[in-house]
């Protein structure tokens, strides 16, 4: 049998599966896992991407593959792993129920999925194949994945604007940003950028992307109405992640953070903050943003650093432990989880004091479901679940083999 042959049995079999919710988060894709040629993370730490940005989703009904929750018919909270395995065969997406921390089947996609993004409404799921230069759009009523939409390169970060209209695809090694109509699954023209554009994030109300050009010191703002790129922003060398609030996009670069008026697409003083950092994380109510401190000989190994909106001032470093990647922070505001190189770190935001690191083993990324009670860390072939009331983990859950390419939750 064939491999093609192979994936068509398997999707026939493990068709009906958990649906994917809609998407709560303005800004993007599951948690995007950082490209490992650039996000060493010292260790072997990964964070999602990218991505954020984890992405936490209304809840749903109960539909075909769910147990129907209690009241209302609702369906449980479900866990969404990518699995950078199988080179040969593609790569996995495995949906854990979080009512009892079972594993639902797994949905074969394109080869080495890098991101997932769900659209808000929560029929579709998209998942970033940089293997295979594909995008995956996965129907969250069946769990089947639908037809590979080809783009020009490898894609290795999605996300969906808020209105849920479009699909922005960019890879690090091309100089554009691929649009992809959801309604219609079919790529658009590619907007022009600057070379390796990489994170991308949306303001609030979606009307504009900001992408960060790792390779020529610019954000690119793009008009989502139009698809029509603006005037590059210059900021620090290699930008690399992007966090918005209404009023300022925050753009990690070396050594520093520029904010930018997303009003006028200017950028402000620099923070600077020292070493290399990375994910930026900012607090539900808008007035910290967290920075996670990849590297740095001044600093301690495993330094995130809290900025304050109102005055774009860092305040004191906190020191997490091991190397500090993706950051998710709880609805409530209350505490961030800080993904390191074998651990995650919980950090209590009203007083900025880390927690004690929790062990989990390598390539780590986080996601934080809904009701804020439970945050899922994705390692190397399985997820583990920890109770943010009292910062203990939980029984592992074995998922398809290899490091996460993302997470997901929905409701």
């Amino acid at each position: 049998m064939d491999d093609k042959s192979l994936r068509d049995l398997l999707n026939g079999a493990l068709s009906g599966e958990p649906p994917i919710g809609p998407v709560a988060q303005n800004s993007l894709e599951t948690g995007t896992r950082l490209r490992r040629r650039r996000r060493a993370w010292a260790t072997g730490c990964a964070a999602v991407a990218a991505v954020a940005v984890v992405i936490i989703i209304p809840a749903g009904t109960g539909v075909l593959g769910h147990s129907a929750g209690p009241a209302g018919g609702q369906r449980s909270a479900t866990v969404y792993v990518a699995s950078q395995s199988e080179r040969n065969l593609g790569g996995r997406i495995t949906p854990v129920n979080t009512a009892t921390n079972r594993t639902e089947g797994a949905i074969w996609v394109g080869v080495s999925p890098q991101s997932l993004a769900i659209t808000p409404d929560g029929k579709t799921a998209y998942v970033a194949n940089v293997g295979s230069r594909t995008v995956t759009p996965i129907s969250t009523a069946t769990d089947t994945p639908g037809k590979p939409i080809k783009v020009s390169v490898g894609p290795e970060l999605i996300a969906i604007t808020p209105d849920g209209k479009t699909a922005y695809v960019a890879n690090l090694s091309s100089r554009s940003v691929i649009p992809i109509s959801t309604a219609t699954n079919t790529p658009g023209k590619p907007i022009r950028v600057g070379p390796g554009p990489d994170f991308i994030a949306f303001t609030p109300d979606g009307k504009t992307a900001y992408v960060a050009n790792y390779n020529s010191g610019t954000v690119t703002p793009i008009n989502t109405a139009t698809n029509v790129a603006g005037r590059p922003i210059r900021v620090g060398a290699s930008p690399r992640f992007i966090a918005t609030t209404g009023q300022t996009a925050y753009v990690s670069s070396a050594s520093m953070i520029t904010p930018i008026s997303t009003a006028t697409n200017t950028p402000g003083k620099p923070i600077y903050v020292g070493g290399q950092p990375g994910f930026i994380a900012i607090t539900p109510d808008g007035k910290t943003a967290y920075v996670a401190i990849e590297s740095d000989r001044m600093l301690p190994p495993g330094t995130v650093i809290p900025i304050s909106t109102a005055t774009n001032t860092p305040g004191q470093p906190i020191n997490v432990g091991s190397a500090a990647g993706r950051i998710a922070i709880t609805p409530d505001g209350k505490s961030a989880y800080v993904a390191g190189a074998f651990t995650v770190t919980p950090i209590s935001t009203a007083t900025n004091t880390p927690g004690k690191p929790i062990s989990i083993g390598p390539h780590v990324t986080v996601a934080i479901t809904p009701d804020g009670k439970t945050v899922y860390a994705a390692t190397s072939g399985k997820v583990i679940p920890i109770s943010t009331a009292t910062n203990t983990s939980g029984k592992p859950i074995q998922v398809a083999p290899g490091a996460p390419g993302g997470i997901a939750i929905t409701p």
